[in-house]
């Protein structure tokens, strides 16, 4: 995944939570806010490991890029197919 497809992802999950969100409500600014961050520092350890090519991975660093991934994706599952939770 590059960096315009990770913007792309966040924006649609954006787009898909902001009309449901109170302009009150500080939980929907601090996770758009959470958002980001991690898509910025997806894309660069992306590109790192893109350019490094490391041979392997720690297995603390392995279990923590998976665990992110199964949160990151049971969240957009969760907006993106609301009826199948």
């Amino acid at each position: 995944m590059n960096k315009i497809e990770l913007r792309q992802i966040i924006r649609e999950e954006l787009a898909a939570i902001m009309p449901q969100a109170s302009h009150d409500d500080h939980e929907v600014e601090m996770a758009i806010t959470d958002l980001k961050s991690i898509a910025s520092r997806a894309a660069q350890l992306v590109k790192f490991m893109q350019e490094k090519q490391p041979h392997e991975l720690e297995g603390w660093v392995q279990s923590k890029i998976t665990k992110s991934a199964d949160y990151i994706n049971a969240v957009y599952d969760t907006f993106m197919f609301p009826g199948n939770h």
